[in-house]
Parts: C-alpha cells; structure tokens; sequence
C-alpha cells in the first residue's frame, strides 16, 4: 500500500484548494510505500507500545480517518495522541458533501453506512427577523428543488457522532487520550522519527517511535511549527458559538428536514438550528468580535455569553438557549492560515487543518479532510 505524504497544492488561494482538492489532482512530491511488517519480519526494533509504524498527532476527524484508511490497508500498527482527556459529545452540524460520502465509503464501508444511516437531508431553509417578536419569516428556499434542479447540496451530521463512528473502526487501543505532543527528532538513517510525548495526568515524558510521522494536530499544529516554523494565523473578527443537545419537548425545533435561520441587523451575526442527525439538535451561531477574541473561562461563563449575545432575539431563540447544557457549548475564534506549499519532510507529514485551514464558509471542510 502507498500513502502519499505530501503534494504540492495547485491553486493560489485556500478556498479554491479546499473546493476543488476532491477533483483535481495535485503535483505529487513524494510518495512512501509503507508496507505492513509481518510479525516474524526482521527488524532492528521490536514492535511495542514503544514503536509504531505510524504514529497520528490529533484525535480530531482527520487524524481518525487517516489511522481507520491506514487500516484498510493492513497498516495496524498506529498510535493516536490525543491531547483531550476524553471525547465529548461537543461540536456541531457538519455538511457532508457527495465527494465526502464517496472518501467514507473508500476508507469503510462500516463508517459510511454508518454515516448515511444518522446524517439527515435538509429539504427546506427558512430565514426569520431577529428583530420582530414573533420572528417573523423573510424568506424560505425549497432545497428539494434545488438538489432536483441539479444543484449539490451537503447532507448534515454530529460531529461527535462521526467521530465516534471512526473511533468505533480503529484498532483496539489506537486511540490514546490525555497525552500532549511537544517535539520530534529524525533519525539521521532517514529510516524514522521519535516522537516526544507528555501524559497529562502524570506530567511523564516518554519517547515513542515510528516509522512515519503524521500531524493532524488543527490549525495550532506543534507539529508544522517544529517541521516548517511558525506561520501567521488570520483572525477574521468573528467567533462561533456551537452547541448541541437531544430533542426533547422544551426545544422548539422544526421539522425533521427544515433548518430554521435568524438574522438581524448586525453584521457578520446569526443563529440558526435545526434537527441535525435523528434525535439531535444542533446550533450554529456567529457574532464579529472585532476587538480581538475571548474565550471564556468555564462552561457556566459560555451559556450566559452566548445568552447575552443573542437576548434580543425571539422567545423560540431564548427557549433553545435556556434548554441547552453549558457542557455542551464550543466557542472557537475563526481563523485561516495560508495553504502550504509542501507538507513533508522526510518522514514527517502534515494533514488537514495543520495544512490548510480555512473559514467554515464553503462547509467543505469534513469532505476534503476525509478526502485527505
């Protein structure tokens, strides 16, 4: 099996890559064949808790799909550092494009039907006035004749839930979480790479090795500071709210297959809902905060943010708000960086938002990563 460890981007700008990255070939630098080893295959190190062919840095989507294609390949033995101390039920909705079906079902056939069997299809958009007392409605858009007419539209998911359809489809053990990645040294050989890790709950350091090396550590990737320096973040004066939470009979949520919108008069603001997978809400909300980003301390200080944020809105926004866990809120700045030009060296590779990380305006982003 190969895996492609680097490509050149062809276009210029990050919004044309991530659009087009799942239909145009890129200009191949390099390519590794990375064969599985046998058990009884002669090797100068014993295959360990120790030593990996593979080792992810990142338990976010990409670094999940990257370990389950590797398994597809009969690549087994992967380790994946995740600095969380657990997975969580956070995140929000996630557009699925058809090229990001079509990279699920190459990677497993199991996550995808997965997938399809808890991703539902929006058929209707419906636009209120933040600013009426009874969000009134502006406008609604029939997505059913859009798709009939031809035009591609995303199916919708949790992302908790696709990351524990690819957490159920590793290799038992794979996953390790509450452990930080601070550094890597090459060997001189050129035959791999130690990885320096730290368990959170201890504070112990242990070095690990492999084989290949592969950062899928977000757009703060250590691993692309260490492999190609420090690259400048784009900040774009505006943060996101998200939250999640089942239904039940305190939400005031839409149809199965409508999403429901609020806008107002402030720029750059909005809150929008919907029934996302079958049984759960997801919200997705935005406000600029030119000034500069702030996160807030704690869960309690996040639901009474976002509550500030969006108190003029309608009852059916307060109602939702009221109702929804302060655990279950994920507030994150929107940042961009610029696509880099080479993401290896060596045995060292960088993977998706360490990469390539753009605002969330195309809604490509699981696609592309998956594609990845």
């Amino acid at each position: 099996p190969k895996i492609c460890l680097a490509y050149r981007c062809n276009e210029n700008s990050q919004a044309q890559h991530r659009e087009s990255a799942h239909r145009k070939n890129p200009t191949k630098l390099k390519t590794y064949h990375l064969i599985p080893q046998k058990p009884n295959q002669t090797n100068k190190r014993t295959m360990s808790d120790q030593h990996h062919d593979v080792i992810i840095i990142g338990g976010g989507i990409v670094g999940l799909a990257c370990a389950v294609g590797l398994k597809s390949h009969g690549i087994t033995s992967v380790a994946i550092y995740e600095k969380a101390l657990r997975q969580k039920p956070l995140g929000a909705a996630i557009g699925l494009f058809p090229n990001g079906h079509r990279a699920l079902a190459a990677l497993s056939r199991t996550v995808a039907d997965k997938v399809t069997t808890s991703c539902l299809s929006q058929n209707r958009i419906v636009n209120k006035d933040a600013l009426s007392s009874d969000g009134k409605v502006l406008w609604e858009t029939d997505v059913t004749a859009l798709r009939d007419a031809g035009r591609v539209m995303p199916d919708y998911l949790v992302w908790y839930l696709l990351q524990q359809f690819l957490t159920e489809d590793l290799v038992e053990g794979a996953l390790r979480c509450g452990h930080v990645f601070e550094s890597f040294e090459e060997e001189e050989s050129g035959d791999g790479v130690t990885a320096r890790i730290v368990e959170r709950a201890t504070g112990r350091a242990k070095k690990v090795t492999c084989r290949v090396l592969i950062g899928a550590d977000g757009i703060r990737s250590t691993v692309r500071g260490q492999l190609l320096g420090e690259r400048k973040m784009h900040y774009h004066d505006k943060m996101m709210f998200r939250g999640v939470m089942p239904m039940d009979e305190r939400i005031p949520c839409p149809p199965r297959g409508t999403s429901v919108g609020y806008q107002s008069d402030e720029t750059g603001k909005l809150f929008a809902f919907r029934e996302t997978a079958k049984g759960i809400v997801t919200i997705t909300s935005m406000a600029m905060m030119r000034d500069g980003p702030r996160f807030s301390q704690d869960d309690d200080e996040k639901k009474e943010r976002l509550k500030k944020l969006f108190e003029s809105y309608p009852e059916e926004v307060q109602t939702l708000l009221e109702a929804l866990p302060a655990s279950a809120i994920h507030e994150d700045a929107v940042y961009s960086i610029d696509v880099e030009d080479v993401w290896n060296r060596g045995n060292v590779v960088i993977l998706g938002d360490a990469a390539h990380a753009m605002t969330p305006g195309l809604g490509q982003g699981t696609s592309v990563v998956v594609s990845e």
